[in-house]
């Protein structure tokens, strides 16, 4: 009789612990005014987009910052940057399916047809410049 009590109280634990956590996914958006995404810089009217999704605590991110940045100084008229804690925007993280930090997802909107694609990991600096004026016929430096 106590295994069968025991394992009753251990369903019931599981599925509050379901419902608790079902009730914060869908409590969780991605909007402006909760922070998600947290900063955007460059050209916010840019037909070509970088969704970058970081995390505070990682290294690899530390290192990509200072090449945003100067991505951003370089030919920020070019494209919109939009920076996303994964820590905080779990909608595009679940979304997108990322488990790790960084990832980008460049957005780009063509004629109203837009296409995206996405790159887990670190990006060297001359392989992001590249990249963002292969898109947007920028020259570089």
């Amino acid at each position: 009789m106590k295994t069968s009590q025991l394992i009753i109280w251990i369903i019931l634990v599981l599925l509050i612990l379901f419902a608790i956590n079902f009730s914060l996914d869908k409590t969780i958006v991605n909007d402006p005014e909760q922070g998600c995404p947290g900063r955007v810089e460059g050209n916010v009217n840019a037909s070509f987009t970088i969704k970058y999704i970081y995390s505070q605590s990682c290294h690899y991110c530390q290192e990509q910052s200072p090449i945003l940045d100067s991505l951003v100084e370089k030919y920020g008229d070019n494209f919109k940057l939009e920076y996303y804690n994964i820590g905080e925007c779990l909608e595009i993280s679940d979304y997108y399916g990322v488990r790790a930090t960084p990832y980008f997802i460049f957005h780009i909107d063509k004629e109203g047809e837009p296409d995206e694609i996405e790159h887990p990991g670190f990006i060297e600096q001359d392989l992001l410049e590249g990249a963002v004026c292969e898109v947007t016929n920028c020259t570089t430096t």
